[in-house]
């Protein structure tokens, strides 16, 4: 591992605050992205020991971030960001951004303008129109590979539209991510269904199938296990339910639309 290299800025009780919530944005933006729990704290860390920081105590499960620092003149403070469910969606892309972020850091000479800078940077949203042809593109491809034909794929990548809309624009609006999902599922459900009431030459398990997994709660699942192993027990075991709990409500969705359409 290369020694990590301290910038020419002292934090101090000038500048303490503001170091200390850029720290908060960081790892909330490593949490809301899909982050493991020992990443984000060890970024933190990183970051922290960059500045010449006497001391600094990082603690996080899901939905709390809390970071104790003291400074060059022994000044102390402590803070803590509550971080809602909402605003959780698996991000690579800014996953990726920010642990450049952090490795950077420890090779560069960061001022905190740059360093608040390159954080804010991360936080800049994907067009709708590229997420949508990422969900059309998935959707097709998992009905392919399902066993699907390119009818399958096709009339999959449309149906991935409605679903990606659902996720961009109206995900915001409903707070309850087992709600939503159980939500996407019906609309999956019954909109295969509808289609399947007009074209004959489909596959409409396999439509379903590729469109579920673009709602399937897998990374965070992953993730969850990941911490389990590395032994933050609480936060895995919490990730872990919640993830148990959306796809319930993804089944029930399904379930729910076949039942309507008295399958």
């Amino acid at each position: 591992m290369c020694p990590t290299a301290q910038t020419d800025v002292i934090i101090n009780k000038e500048n303490a605050y503001r170091f200390l919530h850029m720290l908060l944005d960081m790892g909330e933006g490593l949490f809301c992205s899909g982050a493991e729990i020992n990443r984000i704290e060890e970024s933190i860390l990183k970051i922290g020991n960059c500045y010449q920081v006497q001391e600094i105590n990082v603690f996080v499960i899901p939905a709390i971030i809390s970071i104790t620092l003291r400074a060059d003149d022994n000044f102390e403070i402590t803070q803590t960001r509550r971080i809602k469910a909402k605003n959780i969606s698996i991000n690579l892309k800014k996953l990726e951004q920010l642990n450049d972020i952090c490795h950077r850091c420890q090779n560069e000479r960061f001022t905190l303008d740059e360093l608040d800078d390159l954080i804010n940077k991360s936080n800049q949203q994907v067009s709708f129109w590229r997420v949508m042809f990422g969900s059309m593109l998935a959707a097709s491809s998992f009905t392919v590979l399902f066993g699907g034909t390119l009818i399958d794929a096709l009339i999959s990548a449309c149906l991935a539209v409605v679903v990606c809309f659902f996720q961009c624009k109206v995900s915001s609006f409903i707070a309850n991510r087992i709600i939503f999902t159980f939500i996407c599922a019906l609309i999956i459900g019954l909109a295969s269904g509808l289609a399947s009431s007009y074209l004959y030459s489909f596959n409409n398990d396999k439509v379903i199938i590729g469109n579920i997994m673009l709602i399937v709660p897998g990374i965070s699942f992953t993730v969850s296990i990941r911490d389990i192993i590395l032994e933050d027990t609480i936060s895995g075991s919490l990730k872990l339910i919640d993830s148990l709990f959306i796809t319930g409500g993804l089944s029930l969705g399904i379930l729910v639309s076949f039942l309507l359409r008295g399958v």
